[in-house]
Parts: C-alpha cells; sequence; structure tokens
C-alpha cells in the first residue's frame, strides 16, 4: 500500500508541530482552528502565486498574521 500525502496534510502537520492539538468539539459545526489555518493557508498561497516567491515558512507566517488580524486567536 503506497502512502498519499497532499499539500495540506504537511501544512496541517506544520501547525500541530508549533501549535499543538486541543480539546476538539466534535459536535460543533465550525471548523476546526486547524482546518481554519489550512484555508487561509491556500488563500494567501493563491493570492502570491505568480506574483513572488515566498518559501513555505514565509508562507505560514504570513497566515499567522492575517489570522491574528481577524481576530483568530492561535495558542
Amino acid at each position: 500500500v503506497r502512502k498519499i500525502f497532499y499539500e495540506e496534510d504537511l501544512v496541517r502537520a506544520a501547525f500541530y508541530k508549533k501549535y499543538r492539538g486541543g480539546v476538539m468539539n466534535l459536535e460543533s459545526p465550525r471548523e476546526s482552528l486547524a482546518q481554519q489555518f489550512i484555508k487561509e493557508y491556500e488563500t494567501v498561497k493563491n493570492e502570491l502565486a505568480g506574483k513572488e516567491e515566498v518559501s513555505e515558512e514565509e508562507l505560514f507566517r504570513r497566515t499567522e498574521d492575517r489570522l491574528k488580524e481577524v481576530g483568530v486567536q492561535l495558542k
């Protein structure tokens, strides 16, 4: 069986490495903090596509900044 990794798996792993996982309410209709981060990461990446080259670390940092600007508390 071949292992399959998606780009979002790598982003999720980096997110959990830095912020760890907390308690999750599985009945909540809201997206998890990790899922919000992944969506915003993809948005930032798409906005920069073809405009400037940035590293994965820089994309991660810009995503953190963007989420903090709109009041998302990353712990």
